[in-house]
């Protein structure tokens, strides 16, 4: 075992992200849109579920709360990012999607990483 990796697991609070879709091709070509920005980052502490509503989001939302309550807004794919149960505003935006896990990347004190000094 890695003491490193292990020490971190245990302080780090790991990011929730749920991604939720109507169903159908646009559906699913936005859904993957808001999903190129977690393929692009590496993010070791975190929980991604994926749920076509309706369809698999009633049958996630049994096994996971985290799925509950979180639809699609607009007709369109949606990204939901939580840490620690707060969430970020639920956004349909690639981009404004792809801010939110910068700012949650970020070293800090919160996530469990002390920032550096001078730096």
């Amino acid at each position: 075992m890695r003491p490193l990796p292990a020490a971190l697991l245990a302080v780090a609070t790991p990011l929730e992200i749920v991604l939720v879709s109507p169903p159908g091709k646009a559906g699913a070509d936005e859904a993957r849109a808001l999903i190129r920005p977690l393929r692009r980052r590496l993010l070791p502490y975190r929980v991604v579920i994926r749920a076509v509503v309706p369809g698999t989001g009633r049958r996630l939302a049994a096994l996971s709360p985290l799925v509950a309550r979180r639809p699609p807004r607009g007709g369109q794919a949606t990204a939901y990012l939580c840490r620690a149960r707060v969430c970020d505003a639920p956004t349909t935006d690639p981009a404004e999607f792809a801010r939110q896990l910068a700012r949650h990347l970020r070293p800090s004190r919160e996530a469990g990483v002390p920032r550096r000094r001078g730096g």
